[in-house]
C-alpha cells in the first residue's frame, strides 16, 4: 500500500512471533514488532524517539479492558500528529448483532467456553463468574459465602486487581462503589479481555476528546460478496446506511473511529 515503516505491537506474544513467521513468508518487512499494551507501545516509541502518522486497528478496540485510559496514554505522544482508525464489529447500535452477542457474554460468564482450534491460551476457559469468586476466596478467605457471592456478581466487568480493590473497599464501607450499567458485558477476570465490549458510543466519543482528539464515529458497510441476491441485498443496505449518514448505525456491520490527535483541545 505503499507505507513506508510499519509498527506491529500486540498484547499476545505468540501473536508478535506468528506475525514474524508470516512477514518473513509475505516477504512483506516489519521495521518493528512491539509485545505488550499500551504502556509498552508508548514506552518503545518514546525510547526510540520514533513520530508516528497513524494507528490503525480492526476488532481490537471491544477487547481493551481500559478504553479510558489507552486513549490517555495515546494522548501522550506529544511529538507526533498522527490519526487514529479503529473499526469494531462490536455495534452497540445494531440490534441483530446485540441480540448474538448478549447470548455470547451470557455463556462466557456463567457456563464458560469450550476449547476450539485457535483459541488464544492467555485466556480461561472457566465461567468467568466462578474466576472471579475463586479471586474473592484466595484473596479474602474469611469473608462469608454469601458476601463473596455478592461481590462475585457484583464485581462483573472487572480484572483481577480491580476486584481486590473492590474487597479491600468493601471491607472498610460495607459496600462498593463500582457498577456495570451493561445487563451482560463482562470481561476475562485474569487477562482484562472483555468479551466482545458493547461501548456507548456518545461515551466513547466523549473519553477519546477528553484525550486530546477530534473525534467522529462513522457506520461501517458491508463486503460485497456472495450469491446474487446477497450481493443486491448488502448493495441496498450500503444504499441506506450511506443515505442516513449517522443514523445508519443500525444497520451498519461495524463502527469506525476517526480521532485526529489534537493538542489544543482542551479537557471537558
Amino acid at each position: 500500500m505503499g507505507i513506508g515503516t510499519v509498527i506491529y505491537n500486540d498484547i499476545y506474544d505468540i501473536s508478535c512471533t506468528d506475525v514474524k513467521i508470516l512477514s518473513n513468508a509475505l516477504r512483506l518487512k516489519l521495521a518493528h514488532i512491539v509485545c505488550g499494551d499500551v504502556d509498552e507501545l508508548i514506552s518503545y516509541l518514546q525510547k526510540n524517539s520514533i513520530s508516528i502518522n497513524a494507528i490503525t486497528s480492526y476488532d481490537v478496540i471491544e477487547h481493551i479492558y481500559n478504553v479510558e485510559y489507552h486513549f490517555r496514554k495515546l494522548g501522550c505522544l506529544k511529538n507526533s500528529k498522527f490519526r487514529i482508525v479503529y473499526a469494531s464489529g462490536a455495534n452497540i447500535k445494531n440490534p441483530r448483532y446485540v441480540h448474538s452477542i448478549k447470548k455470547k457474554q451470557i455463556q462466557a460468564e456463567y457456563n464458560g467456553k469450550h476449547k476450539e482450534w485457535g483459541d488464544k491460551e492467555r485466556d480461561t476457559l472457566q465461567p468467568y463468574l466462578d474466576v472471579r469468586r475463586q479471586i474473592i476466596s484466595a484473596y479474602a478467605p474469611d469473608l462469608s459465602a454469601e458476601v463473596i457471592e455478592h461481590l462475585a456478581r457484583s464485581t462483573r466487568g472487572l480484572i483481577r486487581q480491580d476486584i481486590e480493590k473492590c474487597i479491600d473497599e468493601y471491607r472498610l464501607l460495607g459496600r462498593i462503589n463500582y457498577h456495570i450499567e451493561h445487563p451482560t458485558n463482562t470481561c476475562d477476570p485474569y487477562t482484562g479481555n472483555w468479551c466482545e465490549h458493547l461501548m456507548n458510543l456518545e461515551w466513547l466519543k466523549r473519553i477519546i476528546k477528553n484525550a486530546g482528539f477530534s473525534v467522529e464515529i462513522t457506520p461501517g458497510f458491508y463486503e460485497i460478496h456472495g450469491s446474487l441476491p446477497q450481493k443486491i441485498v448488502k448493495i441496498l443496505i450500503n444504499a441506506t446506511i450511506k443515505l442516513l449518514g449517522h443514523r445508519g448505525m443500525f444497520l451498519a456491520p461495524y463502527y469506525v473511529v476517526l480521532a485526529n490527535f489534537n493538542p489544543n483541545i482542551k479537557e471537558t
